[in-house]
């Protein structure tokens, strides 16, 4: 194997855990909405925003980040 296919596992796996804790701030969102607790700091279009965000990164990360691995290793 080489280190870009090292690599890009790496990035897919990474994606994996970021789209996992995407769907856990989506479903704190909803959580939060639909009940009457509130955190002080913390409403749950904030929980919303990350879990959009998050999803978008694992999404580009999952898809192999080609940029990304291109960047880290240039062609010679």
């Amino acid at each position: 194997m080489t280190p870009q296919q090292c690599f890009g596992i790496i990035i897919r796996t990474f994606g994996l855990i970021l789209s996992l804790l995407s769907f856990y701030y989506f479903f704190t969102a909803a959580y939060l909405r639909m009940s009457s607790y509130q955190r002080p700091h913390a409403p749950p279009s904030t929980y919303a925003v990350y879990g959009v965000m998050s999803l978008l990164v694992s999404l580009y990360f999952l898809k192999g980040a080609s940029g990304l691995i291109r960047f880290c290793y240039p062609p010679e």
